[in-house]
């Protein structure tokens, strides 16, 4: 994946650590129905997972770990939340949401080729952000009217 906030749905591996949210058994190769996620994008997926689900702890995403539809249901919402929150020109630094400062928003972070601090204060970042989230939160549900679980394959 080029850009970090780019997902790939049933692609598979696009370049860069990525990990895979699954709705079934993982075979080889890509998988249908499935959500490539880069790494560093994950990482605002990670601490909401740690929160919601109680079998998920932190570093997960490098395992397989299956997750309940409710604790995905509450990802969802978060997610959705802080891109609500973005809307309105807010750097998710600033955000007044807890999780969000379990995310390491001071690292310097390479989209593009264009490197950029992850507070996002550069609104088209900033956007591109709340669209990666509010996908995210779109594909999650999509997948929960017919899923009771979604597993986390990591890269």
């Amino acid at each position: 994946m080029n850009n970090v906030f780019e997902l790939a749905e049933g692609v598979g591996h696009r370049g860069g650590l990525s990990v895979e949210i699954g709705t079934g058994p993982r075979v080889p190769g890509a998988q249908t129905g499935c959500l490539y996620i880069h790494d560093d994008a994950f990482s605002f997926i990670d601490p909401l997972l740690t929160k919601h689900a109680a079998n998920y702890r932190p570093g997960a995403r490098y395992g397989v770990t299956e997750v309940a539809a409710d604790a995905w249901r509450a990802v969802a919402g978060d997610l959705r939340a802080l891109a609500e929150r973005l809307a309105t020109g807010v750097s998710p630094g600033d955000a007044d949401i807890s999780w969000i400062h379990t995310v390491d928003l001071d690292d310097d972070i390479e989209i593009d080729g264009a490197t950029f601090r992850r507070r996002f204060d550069d609104p088209s970042q900033r956007e591109g952000l709340r669209i990666f989230l509010a996908s995210v939160a779109d594909w999650i549900e999509g997948r929960l009217t017919r899923q009771t679980v979604l597993t986390v394959y990591g890269a």
